[in-house]
């Protein structure tokens, strides 16, 4: 006897998709086949024709909530990713306050208890305090982001000495660090000549921010990783030539696309 069983649904298995039934028990898959062959249930549902999948995972979402509660909270960022068939979701540390402590992280952990309706998991910005590295993990951090474009927390992202003596800490405790990779300088120097001229639409939002402030942030990190012989995650990529310079660098870098990056173009939007 399982708990529950779904008939009639279709499943990608073995490189394929095929119907078939499934029987979960205990919240885990126990067997795969054809329906005569499932053990009794508890329960039953058929979805005939419907395709199955297994619960997907949001390695980059912001739930914000705290102070930027009118923004997000809790309950609907994370009813919105079940509702899509997300079952996991990783949260983003620029949050007011942002999550950069030991204190921060527990608070934020706390706000989020009894009002989470798919699993969560949070990140943390890196701390002031080199030491305050271990606490944060201990509590329960799942890795740590650092955003090139704009100071997110006391980190100077602007400090290459600095960054490379956090990731060397996580380097040894093997947790996983998400870089936006796009280059400060070029960015704010582009914004202070747009907004003198008073240029602030939409048009001259993508102008500040070009193709080459991503690549120029990735070559930047991908120095640092070389040296310390890690790997980095750059998160949310959005250009061709960024995925070629990581496609020639997988040793050191992992990374994660949009679909809003994947389908939209400018020309979308105009």
């Amino acid at each position: 006897m399982v708990d529950l069983l779904i008939h009639g649904c279709k499943i990608f298995y073995r490189n394929q998709i095929v119907e078939a039934s499934v029987a979960i028990d205990e919240g885990r898959i126990v067997k795969i086949g054809k329906e005569s062959t499932m053990p009794h249930a508890e329960k039953k549902y058929v979805f005939q024709g419907k395709l199955m999948l297994p619960g997907m995972v949001d390695i980059h979402v912001h739930l914000r909530d705290q102070e930027l509660s009118y923004k997000e909270t809790f309950e609907t960022g994370t009813m919105a990713a079940a509702t899509g068939g997300v079952t996991t979701v990783l949260d983003m540390p620029n949050n007011k306050p942002v999550t950069a402590s030991p204190r921060a992280l527990l608070e934020r952990m706390n706000v989020a208890k009894n009002r989470i309706y798919v699993n969560v998991g949070f990140y943390s910005a890196f701390p002031r305090d080199l030491s305050e590295v271990y606490e944060i993990i201990k509590i329960g951090a799942i890795g740590f982001k650092i955003n090139l474009s704009r100071q997110i927390g006391p980190l100077n992202v602007d400090d290459d000495e600095t960054i490379t003596s956090f990731l060397k800490i996580l380097r040894d405790v093997e947790i996983p660090v998400s870089i936006h990779a796009e280059d400060r300088s070029v960015i704010s120097k582009l914004e202070e000549e747009y907004k003198s001229s008073n240029k602030n639409n939409y048009e001259y939002f993508l102008k500040a921010h070009p193709p080459e402030a991503e690549v120029i942030a990735i070559r930047r990190m991908l120095n640092i990783a070389r040296n310390l012989n890690i790997k980095l995650h750059i998160a949310h990529l959005t250009t061709n030539s960024g995925l070629q310079l990581i496609r020639e660098n997988k040793k050191h870098f992992t990374c994660e696309v949009t679909p809003h990056h994947l389908l939209l173009t400018e020309d979308v939007i105009k």
